[in-house]
């Protein structure tokens, strides 16, 4: 199980100043491409079967959306998305994961929202027993 702050795999992009930010996107995200790509291999030789994104409102959106727009990628891990704090959500998002096989990511652009640092904290305890019952805990950097 491993956090990764979204600030380590999102670039720096300038506030909208002018029409052509779309051309500052393309660029920073060639920049970083290599980064990303190395990452995505390392999660996917770890053996994840599950990623976990928890987040709220903008942290989680866009993944949400790049995830029903592209899909699943074979031999990825399924992406899964907890966005709400509402103890059912979190038990339904719980009994779809194998925990001990689970990457999960916080995303807070804040890195203070209490809703993704409370899902968090339900999900260390839950991966915390999973340790206990003998997975080995796993970091992608």
């Amino acid at each position: 199980m491993v956090a990764i702050p979204s600030a380590t795999v999102i670039p720096t992009i300038k506030p909208i100043e002018t029409s052509t930010i779309h051309i500052d996107v393309i660029r920073d995200l060639k920049r970083i491409n290599g980064h990303l790509t190395s990452v995505a291999q390392e999660v996917q030789s770890a053996g994840f079967t599950h990623v976990a994104l928890l987040g709220m409102g903008g942290s989680s959106l866009a993944p949400e959306v790049l995830s029903r727009t592209f899909g699943r990628a074979k031999g990825f891990p399924e992406f899964h998305m907890l966005d709400s704090t509402d103890p059912a959500q979190v038990k339904a998002l719980e009994s779809k994961l194998n925990l001990k096989s689970t990457l999960f990511i916080v995303s807070s652009k804040s890195g203070s929202t209490l809703e993704p640092a409370g899902a968090t904290d339900s999900e260390l305890r839950q991966a915390a027993r999973a340790w206990r019952e003998g997975a080995t805990p796993r970091q992608v950097r």
